[in-house]
């Protein structure tokens, strides 16, 4: 076996479907010619008005021959880097090289640093484009509220510093790994983050699997419904990035939201999927999270290897599980009632030939819809119209 296989292996789950999935291509090796032990790497923390006072005496410099220019990123870019400081969303580590002159270069983290100088230094950013934070829309740092301005300056940094005498050699390369593979917050942690009162709670929930909680040193135990998640996906959606979070939200947000609600955007249909659930009475509450353990279980009767995966024909080869028919799957079961859901398990088989006969329709909308562009509007509908009357003809 390739090598390389191995790394792609650890970076692609073949058995899982998300549109648009990036095609990553080979990791190139850099070897160095000098010695690792002579580098030497300093880390220390730094609250945002500690690094506007290092700008102010010009300690940062910005004039490195190896940075790209600053202020690439467009105004609503920097505006929301701005609104995650204010939400207190944790900010990427920054890197910097010292100079001789015990000047620090900036190796990572330019556009986000330059932002920072431009909003609050040179007071010249105008924030437009927020999401959460609609009211400071238009203003400028002098003009937000004294207590988000403390809340900025105060904002804890991750600083880690190449201290002078480290090879110019290894600059480059740490900027060039830095931004060929940072890890950006991934939609589910930025929700994590926000919702974290309420609908992130219940998505943690309903997603639960034996897992080690460092902060509380103890085992964090699985919950039914996790345990019915994680069976009824066999498993394959991982929970480190919080992926598993991010299928549960689907189910949520269109549990909660009916699909003809949906206009086209995922991200902002789910999170008023989670400002929903967080409303919600203990009842809604309660009967939401049976609803889920059962339409897990039901999928799972119903199809067991084949669960949520598409289904061209009988004892076929299993295609990868498919996010937008486990949205789909999931609630149309959950809006069954126990009767339906056990009758629909005693017609398995018809409901399969007629799964299967979706996916062979002459117009190919069903599969279409679940195959390419899912998020859009109409694809959303569709194969939410196809699951409902299948179900409805199913139990008729």
């Amino acid at each position: 076996m390739n090598p390389n296989d191995e790394v792609l292996d650890d970076l692609i789950d073949v058995d899982v479907e998300v549109v648009d999935k990036d095609q990553l291509s080979q990791t190139e090796v850099v070897r160095l010619p000098f010695d690792v032990n002579a580098v030497k790497v300093k880390s220390q923390a730094l609250n945002i008005g500690q690094l506007v006072e290092l700008l102010e005496q010009k300690i940062i410099r910005f004039d490195t021959d190896f940075q790209r220019r600053p202020y690439l990123w467009d105004e609503i870019k920097q505006s929301q880097f701005i609104e995650s400081i204010i939400l207190n969303l944790p900010i990427p580590l920054f890197y910097f090289f010292e100079t001789e002159q015990s000047n620090w270069e900036i190796v990572d983290g330019l556009q986000r640093i330059s932002t920072i100088r431009r909003f609050i230094t040179e007071d010249d950013l105008v924030l437009k484009g927020l999401e959460f934070n609609e009211d400071y829309n238009g203003k400028k740092f002098s003009e937000l509220p004294n207590p988000i301005k403390w809340r900025i300056k105060l904002l804890s940094l991750s600083v880690s510093v190449l201290e002078k005498g480290t090879p110019d050699s290894v600059k480059y390369l740490l900027f060039k790994r830095l931004n060929r593979g940072g890890l950006d917050l991934k939609p589910a942690e930025v929700r994590n983050a926000i919702f974290r009162n309420g609908g992130a709670q219940l998505v943690a929930y309903l997603s639960q699997l034996d897992e080690y909680d460092k902060k509380k040193n103890k085992v964090a135990s699985a919950t039914e419904q996790g345990l019915a998640f994680a069976k009824a996906t066999h498993f394959k959606i991982k929970s480190d990035r919080m992926e598993n979070r991010e299928w549960v939200t689907r189910f949520l947000a269109f549990y909660l939201i009916l699909p003809t609600k949906y206009e086209g955007n995922m991200e902002l249909f789910l999170n008023d999927g989670l400002k929903v659930s967080e409303t919600l009475p203990k009842a809604d509450i309660s009967k939401l999270k049976y609803d889920f353990k059962r339409a897990m279980h039901t999928a799972y009767e119903i199809f067991r290897d084949y669960t949520f995966r598409k289904m061209n024909g009988r004892n076929e080869k299993k295609k990868p599980i498919n996010i937008g028919l486990f949205e789909t799957l999931s609630v149309c079961l959950a809006q069954c009632n126990d009767q339906e859901r056990q009758l629909l398990i005693e017609r398995a088989e018809l409901f399969k030939d007629k799964f299967i006969a979706l996916h062979n329709e002459p117009d190919r909308r069903f599969l279409g819809s679940i195959t390419n562009g899912t998020t859009q509007k109409e694809n959303v509908r569709t194969r939410f119209e196809k699951i409902k009357t299948l179900i409805i003809e199913t139990l008729q």
